[in-house]
């Protein structure tokens, strides 16, 4: 029973864990990236979501098998690396979506031709 009971400590240990996470946050941020092209703002919001919750369970698990007795000479990933470029990811995405591309243009139509120069003559 012992062994069992070791065996699922390893498997479930707190750096398994945050492998698991990360997998999960790289998984919701392709989600994210490939249905947000086609779909209405709330399900495109809903995926953003998803990947920034991913974001934030690994970085807890990063932290929490950071806190863990390691090995000598074992060395952490750098979950927190994988995170940053996910997150990147997601920005793009927003920025390239068609909600920020109606509001891009939203915005031009909306500023004034001459603001600066109506600004020099005054």
């Amino acid at each position: 029973m012992l062994a069992a009971q070791l065996c699922a400590a390893l498997l479930h240990g707190p750096v398994n864990r945050a492998y698991a996470q990360t997998e999960a946050a790289l998984a919701a941020t392709v989600r994210y990236r490939d249905l947000a092209q086609g779909a209405s703002s709330a399900d495109r919001n809903a995926l953003r979501r998803a990947a920034y919750q991913q974001f934030a369970e690994v970085r807890r698990a990063a932290a929490h098998a950071r806190r863990e007795p390691k090995r000598p000479g074992r060395r952490i990933p750098d979950w927190e690396q994988a995170v940053t470029t996910a997150d990147r990811l997601c920005g793009a995405v927003t920025a390239r979506s068609p909600t920020a591309d109606r509001d891009r243009r939203r915005a031009m139509r909306s500023a004034p031709e001459n603001a600066s120069s109506d600004a020099v003559r005054e």
